[in-house]
């Protein structure tokens, strides 16, 4: 009789534990924790988009060294002059030469230019340890205006180097909070900047997809790191999480949807600058 009892007894228990495996219960479909691939991952039960419409990921690069910055003796377009920490490029669009890297133009007003960096120079986390983050708190931020300014600038460069207020928006798909206004020297371009300056196909407006933006201006997006490999690069707009951000892919996606703000991607500064006389 006492076999008997331990063998109905034990048959439920067993059970159990098939259906929820000690340590997992509770994980499985946790949007707010990071993917192996520091994407945010689709909440449970929304449909996934064809692979074919999908950006492509590459795995986290190994950050690059920052090139041995050179002062600029003035501002102008330089078409890829060649200097310390660049090698000699032409492009087919406006440059200037600043703290010894090449810079897109992309606006001019009131005797200023809007400028983003040619390359990607390096690959860091949009913020490492919180979970609610805006671009007003985030360490990115804090490191440009900080650490990337003071060293990579001659005196004669930082005079010309506007600061400006930055305009920080809501996500217009998931209305993610953008955080309040802030004013900086240098920033990361927003998602309404790249797409009004690299092209607007009126998907931001009217989504094609659920996710991300890809579009005509996919090519015009890409940008490569100093090895010449094509990488993800951070935008400062909040993604669908408060711990995400908007990205760009390696093939010119724009994932609206965000990365994870702990995610190495890639770093593209921009900023305003005087024009020199």
């Amino acid at each position: 009789m006492l076999r008997k009892f331990f063998i109905i007894a034990i048959v439920p228990a067993l059970a159990v534990l098939l259906v929820f495996p000690l340590g997992c219960a509770g994980r499985a479909g946790d949007a707010s924790a990071p993917s192996d691939t520091g994407l945010v991952e689709p909440p449970q039960g929304e449909p996934s988009l064809p692979s074919d419409t999908s950006p492509a990921f590459s795995p986290t690069p190994v950050p690059i060294p920052t090139p041995t910055p050179s002062a600029t003796p003035g501002l102008g377009p330089t078409g890829g002059v060649s200097g310390d920490g660049m090698p000699d490029a032409e492009y087919d669009f406006d440059t200037i030469r600043l703290g010894g890297f090449d810079w897109r133009v992309l606006d001019e007003s009131d005797g200023k230019v809007l400028v983003v960096c040619v390359l990607v120079l390096e690959f860091a986390a949009y913020d490492r340890f919180s979970e609610d983050v805006t671009w007003e708190m985030s360490e990115i931020r804090k490191y440009l205006n900080e650490d990337f300014y003071d060293k990579v600038f001659s005196a004669e460069e930082k005079a010309r180097i506007v600061e400006t207020t930055i305009v920080n928006d809501e996500n217009p798909w998931f209305s993610t909070r953008g955080g309040v206004d802030t004013v900086d020297r240098v920033f990361l371009l927003s998602l309404d900047e790249v797409v009004g300056f690299f092209g607007d196909s009126g998907q931001l407006a009217e989504p094609a997809f659920e996710y991300w933006i890809g579009d005509e201006f996919n090519e015009e997006r890409v940008c490569v790191d100093f090895s010449g490999e094509e990488s993800w690069w951070w935008l400062r707009s909040p993604g669908r999480l408060d711990n995400s951000a908007v990205a760009v892919a390696d093939d010119g996606f724009i994932y609206v949807y965000g990365g994870f703000t702990n995610s190495d991607f890639g770093v593209r500064p921009a900023m305003w600058v005087m024009i020199a006389e």
